[in-house]
């Protein structure tokens, strides 16, 4: 979804929002209780559904065909090890 230039800073906001959205659960534990965050839970699923649908084709980066198949061989190699 990103260009190679933006892998780095999308896995840390990745992380950034993980661990901020922990703290804020637990600062609604603390709060309000254990009810109110299974209320609030179904808030979260619903920006899961909302966010892809807001992305723009056309700023998606497609993969090249020789990165494709390095992935589809790394995945190949990583089965056949974990067999044999």
């Amino acid at each position: 979804m990103v260009g190679r230039d933006g892998v780095q800073n999308a896995v840390s906001l990745n992380s950034v929002l993980t661990n901020a959205s922990r703290a804020v659960a637990g600062q609604l534990i603390a709060t309000a209780g254990v009810g109110v965050r299974f209320l609030a839970n179904p808030v979260s699923f619903a920006a899961v559904l909302v966010a892809p649908a807001r992305i723009r084709a056309e700023a998606l980066h497609p993969a090249s065909a020789a990165g494709r198949d390095y992935l589809l061989a790394k995945y190949a190699s990583d089965v056949d090890a974990l067999y044999n």
